[in-house]
């Protein structure tokens, strides 16, 4: 602080332009950013037949943002900016997946299956607006410090993004006495972020295992 009990300023000159570190602490308390985000989820499980089973599951998360900050004016600094700002931001994204799948265990002697096959369907929305605006006549009640209310520039803009996808998927394990194990799985998914001749894809993966711990040697 200077003589008069307000922030001093920088040296300035040779020192360049070091603005008052209390000074920027000070002016950013009224920036407030707040984060809602909510998420749950609800699952349903039947045994259709002996060993078949069936699961449904539905997902869902909703998270909303908004953001204020203000710009004070700033006397001390050696290139003294007299000028106020506003700027605000608010987005919000949404998400839901929905995932169904049916298994089913078989074991004839001492061989074993373990099949399944399945859905799942996800879909997402983001959108963001943000705007920003200068030249205040007065900043001694932010309640009431709209945008529209500037006498300066105003600038906004917004974005966002779309998408979902839906997939078909199976898999199938094979065991012989629990000591050689074969593994199968392939999938197909679609994404609506691809272009119509590239929409969907499969994908195909095979593995197999020897447990060395299950021989007589």
């Amino acid at each position: 602080y200077d003589e008069g009990g307000n922030f001093a300023g920088s040296l300035g000159g040779q020192y360049g332009n070091g603005e008052n570190p209390v000074a920027i602490a000070y002016r950013a308390k009224d920036n407030v950013n707040k984060n809602n985000f909510f998420f749950g989820n609800a699952f349903s499980e039947v045994d259709i037949l002996d060993g078949l089973m069936f699961r449904t599951n539905f997902g869902l998360k909703y998270e909303n943002y908004n953001g204020l900050s203000y710009r004070y004016p700033n006397p001390e600094f050696t290139e003294g900016n007299m000028r106020n700002s506003r700027s605000e931001c608010f987005e919000y994204c949404t998400e839901w997946t929905w995932p169904n799948t049916w298994k089913k265990q078989k074991k004839i002697g001492e061989h074993s299956f373990n099949v399944m096959a399945g859905t799942e369907a996800i879909s997402n929305r983001y959108r963001q607006l943000n705007g920003n605006a200068r030249d205040f006549f007065s900043m001694s009640s932010l309640d009431y410090l709209y945008l529209d209310a500037a006498s300066g520039s105003k600038t906004g803009g917004s974005n966002g993004t779309v998408g979902s996808m839906f997939s078909i998927f199976g898999k199938l394990d094979y065991s012989f006495k629990d000591r050689y194990i074969l593994s199968a799985t392939v999938r197909r998914d679609g994404s609506s972020n691809f272009g119509p001749n590239n929409k969907y894809g499969v994908f195909p993966g095979i593995s197999g295992a020897w447990r060395l711990s299950e021989e007589d040697f």
